[in-house]
């Protein structure tokens, strides 16, 4: 997968659980790419993300678990996507 297929399917599975406050744009140039890092980290970060019915998320709690190892896989993938980028 591309950075920006990373970036869509992570967007796609957050409107499927009903997070409202993050989306993350496209990344089109070094720029961007900064910008997406800048988003990893401290309080209230990408990183501390987690789609649960408690957080009022539309997922059942038998899903929680899977759905957010993907949601860190996406993560994963569109964080060293961004450092490779930033690092040509």
């Amino acid at each position: 997968m591309t950075l920006n297929d990373e970036i869509q399917a992570l967007n796609r599975t957050l409107v499927q659980y009903g997070e409202k406050k993050r989306k993350l744009a496209s990344v089109y140039s070094v720029s961007d790419a900064n910008r997406i890092l800048s988003m990893f980290g401290g309080m209230g970060s990408l990183n501390d993300m987690y789609i649960c019915q408690m957080n009022g998320h539309k997922i059942e709690p038998s899903d929680e678990v899977a759905v957010n190892q993907v949601i860190r896989t996406h993560l994963t993938n569109i964080h060293k996507g961004c450092m490779d980028l930033v690092a040509r």
